[in-house]
């Protein structure tokens, strides 16, 4: 049996970056600065303990993964147990995480942050087929209990003021009120919207079947493209 990496673990996360066009890309290690209450990546490391080292303490990057290869027309996501644009990680290693993706100009790269204020610090470092995006849970956010990441209604803001190509995670998706939600939405100008659900059955307020449904309705018809991770089928299916 062959042996489980982080990164392998991580690939199953997002069904349309997953598979033989897409991966995960994790060379920035240490602690998340947003401490959500609903991470993956705690249970990731309490199931398999090999991570523990990696995404412990400050943050750090780990030379050997900058030497990485990738293939075109292949979709990376990267830093996908960190976030690479969190306001504790040094300009330094952000500069040189993109100057790697650079080397590759016909894969495309998934960046996904819930400071993405500061993706307009970085707006000439972008490889040339890069995707920016960030969490968008639910419109009534308790940041107090949930999350040390700015609002939800801020991230939007930050997005709104950015140029290329853009998406917007709702996972995992919580109990909102469509209309704010939609401002939201409307307000970032994503390209596209991926839904998921939480999967580690942490006890949030979820929404129900009809109002996802009447969301995603929303949503396309707006234009956008929706894609659905398999996990939300647990709250579809209810």
């Amino acid at each position: 049996m062959d042996t489980v990496t982080g990164d392998d673990i991580m690939s199953q996360m997002y069904d349309w970056t997953s598979g033989d066009k897409g991966t995960t890309w994790n060379p920035l290690g240490g602690e998340c600065h947003h401490n959500c209450t609903y991470c993956y990546r705690k249970t990731m490391m309490d199931k398999f303990p090999q991570l523990n080292d990696k995404y412990s303490g400050h943050p750090k990057i780990y030379e050997r993964e900058l030497k990485k290869r990738f293939k075109s027309n292949q979709t990376v996501f990267v830093c996908s147990m960190t976030d690479l644009f969190a306001e504790n990680i040094p300009s330094k290693f952000i500069t040189d995480i993109l100057r790697v993706t650079r080397k590759f100009p016909d894969t495309t790269f998934l960046f996904q942050s819930k400071n993405p204020c500061r993706f307009g610090d970085f707006e000439w470092f972008f490889p040339p087929r890069t995707i920016l995006g960030t969490t968008i849970e639910t419109d009534n956010y308790p940041e107090a209990r949930i999350s040390t990441a700015m609002k939800p209604k801020l991230r939007a803001l930050c997005m709104s003021n950015i140029r290329g190509t853009k998406m917007i995670s709702i996972e995992p998706i919580m109990k909102f009120d469509h209309d704010k939600f939609m401002d939201l939405i409307k307000k970032a100008g994503p390209d596209f919207v991926s839904i998921g659900a939480d999967s580690k059955n942490n006890g949030l307020i979820e929404p129900t079947k009809d109002e996802i449904l009447r969301l995603i309705d929303s949503i396309k018809g707006l234009g956008i493209e929706v894609r659905l991770k398999s996990n939300l089928n647990r709250l579809l299916n209810r």
